[in-house]
């Protein structure tokens, strides 16, 4: 029997463009349509943002944590403190925390957490130790010089009530006798002032001058011993003078604190002592 002209698809019928197409699209791995909705469909590499990593610190306190809590680090075991800006981590301290300290006229407090110091500036431009120093002097009725004069003191009948007030030269610790004497500046200028025994009784003398009367910060000069000078009574130690002590020093107006001072020690007694002060 004689055949058409045209051979029949065997294979299931469809162009060969059509299988083509539907091969590609299964490979592609398009799923198949099931019948289910999308939404239930079973993806097992997909998960929820419950369950993404903790990667992200904040501040406890003093202490670094993640976001689940656990500590990274502990700033307070490292003289720190836990800052969060620009971004979370310790610290170093910028002063000790709950501490106080005194320089140059201002009191300067550190908070807490060691993260701030705040300036308390004192009106008598002197602090002692942790709070302003007061300018009204607590010692009663003292002596006033005021320039170009001249005192007296027997300081056999003087304590040794200023000791507390001792300057920082040489044997200004001294345990003899002493006393505070008020100084008044009209105006500024430069004054010479010298203490000396009466040349009787030798007398180890030493001589401060101070802006505030008992805050010993506020020292301007200090001298122990002055150079030996022609004239001068034995002994003479080493070019220095113990019996004699004296100062140069340039003053503003106002009020000034001369502490009187001695040291008893070895041929050194007490006795009578003279002041001089004298404006250039």
């Amino acid at each position: 029997m004689a055949t058409s002209g045209c051979l029949l698809d065997r294979t299931g019928g469809g162009t060969p463009t059509d299988r083509d197409a539907a091969v590609s699209v299964r490979d592609a791995g398009t799923p198949l349509d099931t019948g289910a909705p999308l939404d239930a469909v079973s993806t097992p590499d997909a998960f929820s943002a419950e369950d993404a990593p903790c990667t992200t610190t904040h501040c406890d306190g003093e202490r670094v944590l993640s976001c689940d809590g656990a500590l990274i680090e502990d700033c307070a075991s490292q003289d720190a403190y836990c800052e969060e800006s620009p971004e979370v981590a310790c610290v170093p301290w910028i002063c000790e925390p709950d501490t106080t300290r005194c320089e140059d006229g201002v009191v300067q407090r550190c908070n807490e957490r060691g993260s701030l110091e705040t300036p308390e500036l004192c009106a008598s431009g002197f602090c002692d130790g942790s709070v302003c120093a007061s300018d009204v002097c607590p010692y009663p009725d003292l002596p006033i010089i005021d320039g170009n004069d001249t005192m007296s003191f027997d300081f056999c009948d003087q304590p040794n009530a200023a000791a507390p007030l001792a300057g920082s030269c040489g044997s200004a610790t001294g345990n003899g006798p002493d006393t505070l004497v008020q100084l008044v500046a009209d105006e500024p200028g430069r004054v010479q002032i010298e203490l000396r025994d009466d040349a009787d009784v030798p007398v180890d003398t030493v001589l401060v001058v101070r802006r505030i009367c008992d805050v010993e910060a506020s020292q301007i000069a200090c001298s122990d011993d002055a150079l030996c000078a022609p004239g001068d009574p034995d002994p003479c130690e080493g070019g220095f003078q113990p019996r004699r002590s004296q100062l140069v020093q340039d003053l503003e107006a106002g009020t000034y604190y001369i502490l009187l001072d001695t040291d008893l020690r070895d041929s050194f007694e007490c006795g009578q002592v003279e002041l001089r002060v004298r404006f250039m």
